[in-house]
């Protein structure tokens, strides 16, 4: 019997600027959609070309791409680049095997996402820089602000960016 995950859609705040999240841009460098090994990167929450937003398995950690089984693909799941769990290794989309490098914790440390295949190391914004597009690697953790986030569930995310007129 398949087991059932029970999945969380959220995005994942940059703490620092919460109009910037953990994203993946569409028309990657393989030209496809969004696929394999598509960089995870800092975005804007409001790009109509990223997608932002993340199904989160708090039991197990597994980060995925929300939607990205729908065009038949399977799911793409955040990990390290090639699998490989070390420092200042890229964050990239790989297929969902849930393999120890694809999970993830948002309550060992909380406001930071930590590995679990290697607890020393968290998701970290490369160079600590606001600009646009910015690379997104694991780094040991060290409590800057570049190491920061704030995972928002995603109707919150959605409604905290809506037109003023639209609210309630």
């Amino acid at each position: 019997m398949e087991k059932i995950m029970a999945y969380v859609s959220m995005s994942f705040q940059f703490t620092q600027d919460p109009t910037r999240v953990l994203g993946v841009a569409q028309n990657n460098t393989n030209g496809s959609v969004i696929g394999p090994d598509a960089p995870v990167q800092l975005r804007y929450f409001t790009d109509p070309n990223v997608q932002t937003l993340w199904d989160y398995d708090p039991t197990l950690g597994f980060i995925i791409l929300d939607f990205s089984d729908s065009n038949g693909g399977g799911k793409l799941a955040v990990d390290f680049a090639n699998g490989k769990v070390a420092p200042e290794t890229p964050l990239v989309l790989r297929p969902f095997t849930g393999a120890p490098s694809q999970r993830w914790s948002i309550s060992i440390r909380p406001g930071y996402i930590t590995s679990l295949a290697n607890t020393g190391l968290v998701i970290d914004d490369h160079y600590d820089s606001l600009q646009a597009n910015n690379l997104v690697w694991a780094f040991p953790y060290n409590g800057t602000h570049a190491q920061q986030w704030t995972p928002v569930h995603a109707f919150q995310a959605v409604a905290e960016r809506a037109p003023h007129s639209l609210r309630a």
